[in-house]
């Protein structure tokens, strides 16, 4: 009991709520896909674990995931174009190689590949992240 003059000490509080779109842990991943057939890993930031296991119809269902749907030829030419320049440099190009190889307006790249055109691309293409984007 508080002396008199004094004040009461403070009640135990329940730990505070997280803010709103604030997750209180961290993600544990992506759930995996399942395309024709066959379970495709992902990696916490929703890159294929086994770039190996990379079709057209894994792209589809990632951009599909993204709410990119469908793919279209320019879509696919900027995905052939990613993962033939990684098979030679051994990294996913950024987003100004691309714009600059393929002659695509960084406008249309945002067009194609919207709120990060580079990590996007190489995400549909099985890629890890470009080194270029943070």
């Amino acid at each position: 009991t508080p002396q008199p003059g004094t004040a009461a000490p403070p009640a135990p509080s329940a730990p505070a709520a997280p803010l709103a779109g604030f997750a209180s842990a961290p993600a544990a991943g992506h759930p995996p896909l399942s395309v024709e057939g066959v379970e495709v890993l992902l990696d916490a930031d929703g890159f294929l674990q086994d770039a190996g296991q990379w079709t057209p119809a894994v792209a589809e269902a990632l951009a599909a995931r993204l709410g990119l749907e469908p793919l279209t030829p320019e879509h696919l030419r900027v995905l052939e174009f990613c993962r033939a320049d990684a098979g030679a440099s051994g990294g996913a190009p950024g987003l100004r190689r691309i714009t600059k190889e393929l002659e695509i307006p960084p406008a249309d790249m945002y067009r194609l590949f919207p709120k990060g055109p580079g990590t996007l691309a190489a995400r549909l293409a099985g890629l890890t992240k470009p080194k270029s984007c943070v």
